[in-house]
């Protein structure tokens, strides 16, 4: 999608990030998925890894522990802390991942997004591997 944008829209994408940006770092925006879209358009790794670790505490805040987003953004601080040299934090987030991703196979099991937790499941457990190798 993004190889078919024209440069008009390249700068309209530059002023939506730099608005949600604005919207969540000035107003101290606590709805996480707000944070997990900021996180998710980010390019710098270190700042990625920043806003997920906010998005994840204000999942965490809401309480709901069958939130489908949880394991994602766990997910992503694992393989964020990982591409940032955090091996320790890495296996840590990504050990939680994989067991909610797991948990919630099981209590969505037959729809959908059972079906994407497994996916992901198989994502984490080959960052785990990695982690594990490299630990050799």
């Amino acid at each position: 999608m993004v190889a078919a944008l024209g440069k008009g829209d390249d700068k309209r994408l530059a002023r939506y990030y730099d608005q949600l940006h604005d919207h969540c770092e000035n107003l101290d925006h606590d709805s996480p998925l707000a944070w997990e879209a900021l996180a998710t358009w980010t390019m710098e790794p270190r700042a990625s890894l920043r806003y997920f670790k906010i998005a994840l505490k204000q999942f965490r805040k809401l309480n709901d522990p069958n939130d489908p987003s949880l394991p994602d953004v766990l997910f992503h601080v694992g393989r964020l802390a990982l591409e940032t040299g955090d091996l320790k934090s890495a296996q840590k987030h990504l050990a939680e991942a994989q067991q909610e991703a797991l948990r919630q196979h099981k209590v969505y099991a037959g729809g959908r997004h059972a079906e994407d937790m497994l996916k992901l499941e198989r994502r984490i457990a080959d960052l785990l591997l990695r982690i594990h190798l490299s630990n050799r």
